[in-house]
């Protein structure tokens, strides 16, 4: 049912005031008027028992001298009506049950129809003489005139009474909308001003005192609201303001840890990378050298010119591939040693990325005589994100499973009869249409079950102090995370294994990417 059909508690109030006096009214009438008709068989009895002792003494001697005229006169006598009884039927028989008068209030009814009146009382009176049965006088009296009267007074009464009780009730009505009904609406606004927000009431006066004390704790409880949504304001600023603060304070620390890390794979790469440059370098001293040899036997007419056109072809090409070498070597320790994190989202080349990683972690690889293999056959797939901070991630993960193998090699913890290979393999798949997933494996058995559920956690390690910060897999993983992608380790996988996946560029919608392509 809508609100708009339920009944007011102006009109409730109103409605019920009118049933409850109807119903004291109608109990009312119907009490007076079983008094009336319980009277009226009283009065009724009384001039019944008055009538018996009148009648036999009336009509004694008439009867025993079968007087007839003093019958009639008698017999009619009691037709005279009173107020409240008449009579409406007498029949007298004598000893042999002869009919010597009968008569009926109503001449046009028969002294059986005469006494079939629901208002009537009937009576048989024996007439005795000397002890002796000499007839015998049947009597019908009734107050149905009085009853009738009475009972036209108490419809006319009642009918009145409800005529004044609708005007009482309007009366009521208008009453109750002084009253009760518009205090209601005032207090109903409050309420609806606490809806809306606003806390800021005035408490009512001239109210009912209830209402009044309605309106009263309204009041307060919307000071009390607006004191405590002040209180909670200012605390939403505080903590804002701390959230911005311990924020930037995590982003400082954050990025004063992935410069540690990149650090500290820097100086892990160090010796490595100075032995990496170093023979490309001896080579290039090598063969300037025999560059200027070559340049003094051109001179010499004597040699072979072609002979030293095709040496100095070869000694140049070898020198432009050992300073390439170089170029690519330093390319990657620029990359992993500076913050990509400001780097826009893109789309770059998966192959030319696994070149580069692979040029940086050569020196670890022949350092541990770990064997590597990269397995991807897509060249031109491209993947979308931050090329800098993907090969960081690889270049992290690469780096750890050569410390872990090295460690199970060096420390004897291969319990094993079989000497223990040492590989990583790299392996990465277009398995999901929106993603790129790489596998990073090595020869390791994994990782125990005691410690997987805290490699991801910050400076977690179990290197030597020299070797790890604990800082690798918990700042690849956010890496990966901010690039929309999963990072994880492989429970399943026989040998261990990480995880990650970044999203395939093919299906995202970059104009950076759509001009490459």
């Amino acid at each position: 049912m809508s609100s708009s059909n339920k009944l007011s508690l102006v009109k409730k109030l109103t409605i019920s005031t009118f049933l409850m006096t109807s119903l004291a009214m109608i109990i009312v009438t119907s009490v007076v008027y079983l008094t009336v008709i319980s009277f009226g068989k009283k009065v009724l009895a009384d001039v019944l028992t008055e009538k018996t002792f009148f009648l036999q003494k009336a009509f004694t001697e008439p009867l025993w001298t079968y007087d007839q005229v003093l019958i009639n006169e008698i017999g009619n006598s009691l037709f005279v009506n009173s107020k409240y009884v008449q009579t409406t039927a007498i029949r007298l028989t004598d000893a042999q049950n002869s009919i010597l008068f009968e008569k009926t209030s109503n001449a046009n009814k028969s002294f059986d129809e005469a006494l079939n009146n629901s208002y009537a009382q009937s009576i048989t009176i024996d007439v005795i003489k000397n002890d002796q049965k000499i007839g015998e006088i049947f009597l019908s009296m009734t107050n149905e005139g009085y009853i009738l009267g009475y009972r036209k007074q108490l419809f006319s009464i009642l009918l009145l009474s409800f005529s004044i009780l609708g005007i009482f009730t309007i009366a009521l009505r208008y009453y109750f909308e002084l009253s009760l009904a518009n205090p209601m609406k005032k207090i109903l606004h409050q309420v609806q001003e606490i809806e809306k927000e606003n806390y800021k009431l005035n408490a009512l006066s001239g109210l009912p005192h209830e209402l009044e004390v309605v309106s009263q704790a309204l009041t307060q409880a919307g000071q009390i609201i607006e004191k405590r949504n002040l209180d909670i304001h200012h605390h939403n600023l505080d903590l804002e303001r701390l959230v911005t603060e311990r924020t930037t304070e995590l982003e400082q620390q954050m990025e004063k840890n992935l410069n540690s890390s990149r650090m500290t794979a820097l100086g892990e790469m160090a010796a490595g990378v100075a032995h990496e440059i170093n023979n490309p370098l001896t080579v290039i001293d090598l063969n300037v050298l025999k560059l200027k040899k070559l340049w003094l036997l051109k001179r010499d007419e004597s040699t072979n010119y072609e002979k030293n056109v095709n040496d100095i072809n070869q000694t140049t090409e070898k020198i432009q591939l050992m300073v390439y070498r170089i170029a690519k070597i330093i390319k990657g320790l620029k990359a992993l040693s500076r913050d990509g994190n400001q780097d826009p989202l893109t789309a770059f080349n998966i192959t030319s990325m696994l070149e580069d990683v692979k040029v940086l972690i050569e020196m670890k690889l022949k350092a541990e005589s770990v064997a590597f293999e990269i397995i991807f056959d897509q060249p031109n797939a491209m993947a979308f994100g931050r090329e800098v901070q993907v090969s960081q991630v690889l270049v992290n993960l690469i780096g750890n499973s050569i410390d872990a193998i090295g460690d199970l090699s060096n420390n004897g913890k291969n319990t094993s009869a079989i000497p223990l290979e040492k590989w990583v393999r790299l392996e990465v798949k277009e398995e999901e249409e929106e993603f790129i997933v790489f596998y990073i494996t090595d020869s390791g058995l994994g990782i125990p079950d005691s410690l997987i559920n805290n490699i991801m956690r910050p400076f977690f390690t179990t290197k030597g102090v020299s070797k790890g910060t604990g800082l690798g897999l918990s700042i690849s993983r956010s890496i990966i995370l901010e690039h929309g992608g999963t990072f994880e380790y492989n429970r399943s996988s026989i040998n261990t294994q990480f995880v990650f996946k970044i999203k395939n560029a093919k299906y995202c919608d970059n104009e950076n990417y759509k001009e490459l392509a």
